[in-house]
């Protein structure tokens, strides 16, 4: 394919690709377009709200503080990831660990063993 941007999107979703659609998202570097692909496609493949998590706690070189918030608030609200489990990625962005809705989720959860 040569980069024709909506005919390759257009084929992924065709066929249902949408771990491709937040790939290729990522791979232009179109942040709001990840975060819109998992609200799209995120209740046909929960897993995509975890790939971008790691896909923006990995980001050094641009700020993704709003787009990590937004990740880590659908996560814990749809209680997708194990909060330790995005304390054990490595490597992980200061922003994440600081995160007022990650320290949350950690302390209701991993302290107290109980949901918030």
């Amino acid at each position: 394919m040569s980069n024709f941007r909506p005919g390759i999107l257009f084929l992924y979703e065709a066929c249902e690709l949408y771990q491709q659609i937040l790939r290729y998202h990522m791979d232009h570097e179109s942040h709001g377009l990840v975060v819109e692909t998992c609200r799209s496609y995120g209740e046909k493949d929960p897993t995509l709200w975890q790939q971008a998590l790691t896909y923006f706690a990995r980001q050094r070189d641009v700020d993704c503080r709003q787009h990590i918030t937004q990740v880590l608030a659908h996560i814990e609200k749809h209680n997708l990831v194990p909060p330790y489990c995005i304390y054990n990625s490595k490597p992980i962005h200061p922003e994440v660990l600081g995160s007022r809705c990650f320290n949350a989720t950690i302390v209701g959860e991993c302290v107290f063993g109980q949901d918030i």
